[in-house]
């Protein structure tokens, strides 16, 4: 440990001050602290990050699917292919049971 360590150490309020002003949002440009000790933690952090600011204010949800869409699918595909597609099975006729 130096004079330099000691005299650094004895500023520290001054060092957090200054770091929260310099990482307090703005309403035109937000800036976010994220942990890069790990790059896969870094790179997923920013990535969520990225997505929440930019989705603020609007949807990004699929939208619905198409009626036509959705028979279609159920006439081609099969439950299996529809439940990896998050989809409802298909409705099974009464002699079908």
């Amino acid at each position: 440990m130096s004079a330099e360590d000691i005299r650094n150490r004895a500023r520290r309020s001054d060092y957090l001050a200054a770091l929260d002003n310099m990482f307090d949002p703005t309403a035109v440009a937000p800036c976010y602290v994220v942990s890069a000790e790990y790059k896969w933690f870094a790179r997923i952090a920013v990535a969520k990050t990225a997505v929440k600011t930019l989705a603020k204010g609007i949807t990004i949800a699929p939208p619905a699917l198409d009626p036509k869409v959705l028979k279609l699918a159920t006439k081609v595909l099969g439950w299996k292919e529809l439940a990896v597609l998050g989809l409802p099975p298909p409705e099974r006729a009464d002699n079908e049971a």
